[in-house]
């Protein structure tokens, strides 16, 4: 006679923190040996226990897998066997449920006569949640007479009538007290065909072991064995051959599983680790009722003074039993082929604890701050020392940076940092304990963009701005003053003297942190007026260096007076009619300034500056001239910017004038001319070099760093008796368009800020007034539209 046994046990599951693959992780070997010690001295003392295999799930080593003992003589348990789980098999059918109440098939609280028809000592008001938590009050249908009838019929297969048959007169009153019942997972088994129309082995392939590849795990009775079982020992007696149909097909779903160790502990694994179902349906089965302590297929007891989740199951030949700490996150599985066994305590229980003895303890709680700051450092935190602990191991939210093999971390929070949690474990030879875990707060700190200008003039009036950021904006300036905005997003800053200063800008923000940004400002000491001088054989230039004032050697052949100082005594300029002074106005600020500093703006009417004409200015073989020069609106019109000579066509000179959208360069002497021209833009401020090689035959042009080169050019120009004019044509000259006898012709109707005059070529003190001109006006190089071919003009032909 044999003999069926379905008790209650306890589960523990350890769950896989992270969710990733337990295969890829390598468990420790120094563990795996201590469990696998335990197994065969355990094993080794209670003969009567055939064999055993047996898992264990840690997080961050993956799944330990151990046999011991045998499956009959000569065959050794492996770790692929398989083994009836019994009453394991619960967890499935309550998972299966739980997946129905996800896709709104069912719900927990609907009754039985919803789903099921009438039975006998079946109260149809008993809810599907009262049926997973044993609160229902049905009698079990594992009793005296119903193991009687699988004992005598092994080979039997019930049906549901003969299954409900079996069951005896209520115990209570739905909801009234705990009894556990395999009868309650049968029914449960039975709603969830009636809810889906689908059987509920199948139910469990589909939506759990498929998913889960749990591909040695199956249903008895419903499934073919898909590989090698394990000899069940009934008393000492090897059962295989005995028919398990009756067990199983009466069993069903609250008992007919077979599966692996290795399987059991992946399926808790995934069903903790929220790979399975949603954190509500997880909540409910992990839910403990009392009396009883039963959640949904598993309960909670103590164990070593630890509290473990778990189940066990007994049926003929076999032992399961599961153990789970939720503190540890760990899994332990031990299935034997005997019935009776010491799997439970004996084995299971004692590898538990060899696990526990061996670990570092559970960290304790981590203190420091769970809130920070983008941009945050030095936030230290600290955990109580960990017992067997050798070294401590940290893991940090995304951004955040700190190494520490100790009970305390420093901590940095990069700009990018991300919320998240810190971690830490104690660690040993036999790997890490349960980490404790802080959740951390990081609040997101905005990148603070201070616009406007770096580099300004002393005593200049700037506006700074940042980005709209909600919270408190204070501006802090040093080298200057704040004239107004101070609290907004824009400022307006008076500078002081040349030197460097500073501009921060910091936000409070309404998370308690702050961003803030600081740029460094050069102040550079500028002209106090605009330098309107001709200066001719000036042999070298003496200390150019950004905001200082360049000294002049100008060694005059003759006594020649300056354009003018701007100071208002009208010296050296007047107009050609009548002589009478009119001088152009003057502007050291607003939108007539060239790049914000002085410039004398002409109105494209009748200003014009003149300085009377001698042979250091027009005669000769070499010149340079340096211009800084901003067009006007119109660029239409032709104008002259400078020119010498002209009086006659005969006569020679050079010009810098706009024509048709053009600016132009040109040096002429008598009959033959070259022009060099580039593609001019209103309103732009301009840097220029024309440089004229008679010796080489050469003219050079350099307009905003950008170069052309022209040959060809007259030997000499002859001395004329003529004046130089800057801002018109004074008493006619020769453009690329032709000769022009005009007397105050082609106004201009920019602004013009230096002008620096020298008989001879540019060299690389000349160059260095050109890097000089460029630091002080702060013209970008090399940015600019390249020059357009170099024209050459034979007598009055024009050439275009």
């Amino acid at each position: 006679m044999k003999t069926l046994f379905i008790t209650l046990g306890i589960i523990l599951f350890f769950v896989l923190i992270s969710g990733n693959s337990t295969s890829a992780q390598q468990f420790n070997a120094n563990l795996a040996a201590k469990l696998q010690q335990t197994l065969d001295a355990q094993l080794a003392a209670f003969p009567d226990t055939k064999g055993v295999s047996a898992s264990v799930y840690y997080p961050g080593q993956g799944i330990w897998k151990g046999t011991s003992g045998v499956s009959y003589a000569g065959h050794p348990i492996t770790s692929d066997m398989e083994f009836a789980i019994a009453s394991n098999t619960k967890l499935f059918t309550a998972v299966a449920i739980m997946k129905l109440v996800e896709s709104n098939k069912l719900s927990l609280n609907d009754q039985l006569h919803k789903w099921l028809p009438k039975y006998a000592n079946v109260d149809s008001s008993i809810t599907i949640r009262q049926l997973l938590n044993h609160k229902s009050g049905v009698a079990d249908v594992f009793n005296a007479a119903s193991m009687a009838f699988i004992d005598a019929n092994p080979a039997h297969v019930f049906t549901i009538a003969e299954v409900m048959a079996w069951v005896g007169p209520k115990l209570f009153k739905p909801g009234a007290g705990f009894s556990y019942s395999n009868t309650n997972y049968i029914l449960a088994g039975m709603v969830a065909e009636s809810a889906s129309g689908i059987e509920i082995h199948k139910i469990i392939r589909d939506s759990i072991l498929i998913p889960l590849q749990l591909d040695s795990t199956f249903y008895d009775g419903k499934e073919t064995v898909l590989g090698t079982i394990a000899h069940p020992w009934e008393k000492k007696v090897d059962v295989f051959n005995i028919s398990r149909t009756a067990l199983n097909t009466l069993g069903t779903s609250c008992g007919a599983m077979f599966s692996t160790a290795g399987e059991m502990a992946q399926w808790y694994q995934a069903l903790m680790s929220g790979q399975v179902v949603n954190a509500n349906s997880l909540k409910e089965i992990t839910t403990f009722l009392s009396p009883g302590n039963y959640g949904f297929g598993f309960s909670t007891s103590k164990l070593f003074g630890r509290t473990v989740w778990g189940h066990g199951g007994t049926n003929t030949g076999y032992n399961s039993r599961m153990f789970y700490d939720p503190e540890m996150k760990t899994t332990l599985c031990g299935l034997s082929n005997s019935n009776p066994s010491v799997i439970d305590g004996a084995i299971l229980g004692v590898m538990y604890k060899a696990l526990v003895d061996a670990l570092p303890a559970t960290a304790g709680v981590i203190s420091g701050s769970a809130t920070v700051c983008q941009g945050q450092n030095s936030v230290t935190y600290t955990v109580p020392v960990i017992t067997k602990a050798s070294s401590y191991v940290w893991t940090l939210p995304n951004g955040a940076s700190g190494i520490s093999v100790t009970n305390s971390i420093t901590v940095n929070y990069g700009a990018s940092a991300q919320s998240g949690a810190i971690t830490v474990c104690g660690s040993n030879s036999y790997g890490n304990g349960a980490p404790a875990t802080l959740p951390i707060i990081v609040n997101q700190v905005p990148t603070v963009v201070i616009t406007g200008a770096t580099e300004v003039a002393i005593n200049a009036l700037k506006q700074y701005s940042i980005q709209q950021i909600q919270g408190t904006i204070t501006w802090i300036i040093s080298g200057g003053i704040i004239k107004s905005g101070q609290g907004t997003s824009q400022i307006s800053v008076a500078w002081g003297g040349a030197g460097t200063g500073s501009i921060s800008a910091s936000i409070l923000l309404p998370s308690g942190c702050t961003a803030a940004k600081t740029i460094d400002v050069t102040i550079f000491e500028a002209a106090t007026g605009a330098t309107l001088a001709v200066w001719y054989d000036a042999s070298h230039i003496i200390g150019a260096v950004n905001g200082q004032t360049l000294p002049f050697t100008a060694p005059f052949t003759e006594s020649h007076p300056s354009w003018q100082d701007i100071s208002g005594n009208e010296r050296g300029a007047y107009m050609m009619a009548g002589n009478q002074p009119l001088i152009p106005t003057y502007y050291n600020q607003g939108a007539n300034t060239v790049n914000e500093l002085p410039a004398v703006r002409f109105d494209q009417i009748n200003d014009v500056l003149i300085v009377n004409n001698s042979a250091a200015v027009n005669a000769g073989s070499t010149k340079t001239l340096f211009s800084v020069f901003k067009t006007g609106s119109d660029i239409t019109a032709d104008q002259v910017i400078f020119e010498s000579g002209g009086g006659a066509p005969t006569q020679s000179g050079f010009n810098i004038y706009i024509h048709k959208g053009d600016i132009g360069f040109g040096v002429w002497n008598g009959n033959k001319s070259i022009w060099i021209h580039k593609t001019c833009s209103a309103n732009t401020s301009f840097l220029t070099q024309l440089v004229y090689d008679g010796n080489a035959g050469i003219l050079r042009v350099s307009v905003n760093n950008a170069t052309a080169t022209a040959t060809g050019v007259p030997a000499t120009l002859q001395q004329g008796t003529q004046f130089n004019g800057l801002g018109a044509s004074i008493q006619g000259t020769r453009l690329r368009m032709g000769y022009s006898n005009a007397t105050l012709a082609f106004p201009f109707g920019g602004s013009i800020a230096e002008v620096m005059l020298y008989n001879t070529v540019s060299s690389a003190i000349r160059s260095q007034t050109f890097s000089y001109l460029n630091a002080k006006y702060g013209f970008s190089l090399g940015t600019n539209q390249l020059l357009k071919t170099a024209r050459t003009k034979n007598h009055n032909a024009i050439t275009k």
